[in-house]
């Protein structure tokens, strides 16, 4: 048994599509109304700038609790650990974002300015190359590379060890 589904007329189907266009053209203005709503910056700091000046904030809210968890009457070791390593992330992640390089290692050099870059070499002419002429070596004797002594045919023994029957 099937289900008898209603059929969309081409005219619904039309005032569908013109109400599904307008939402989307209202949703659209709704957002760049937002956008140009939200206050500007007075300074126009990059995203990295933000996240230096709020973890240098941060920074110093630690060090101010810092002091004042080690200056209280009932210290408490444990918090003083936390804040300390607290502190040295905050540290890490200030350097990394200040750009200063890790202590023995060097910065990397600026990237010259295209006008600072001096002009190209014109390309050098080939240089004619010459055959090399060398002068005639002398004639020098060379001492013969055979051995002087006829090889024995027994093996060599050493010296004090005769080999023979054992008695």
């Amino acid at each position: 048994m099937a289900l008898d589904m209603p059929a969309w007329s081409p005219d619904e189907a039309r005032a569908m599509a013109v109400r599904g266009n307008l939402a989307k053209a209202a949703r659209r203005q709704k957002a760049r109304d937002e956008a140009a709503n939200l206050p500007a910056l007075a300074s126009s700091l990059t995203f990295s700038q933000e996240c230096l000046a709020l973890t240098r904030a941060r920074i110093k809210e630690t060090f101010t609790r810092l002091g004042e968890e080690s200056g209280s009457p009932k210290c408490d070791g444990q918090r003083l650990n936390w804040l300390a390593s607290a502190l040295e992330r905050l540290a890490e992640l200030e350097r990394i974002l200040d750009g200063r390089p890790l202590p023995g290692s060097r910065r990397p050099a600026p990237e010259p300015s295209p006008s600072a870059r001096p002009a190209p070499r014109p390309p050098a002419a080939p240089i004619a190359r010459q055959p090399s002429i060398s002068p005639p070596l002398p004639k020098v004797d060379q001492p013969s590379t055979t051995p002087s002594v006829a090889p024995d045919d027994e093996p060599d023994e050493p010296d004090g060890i005769e080999y023979g029957p054992i008695d």
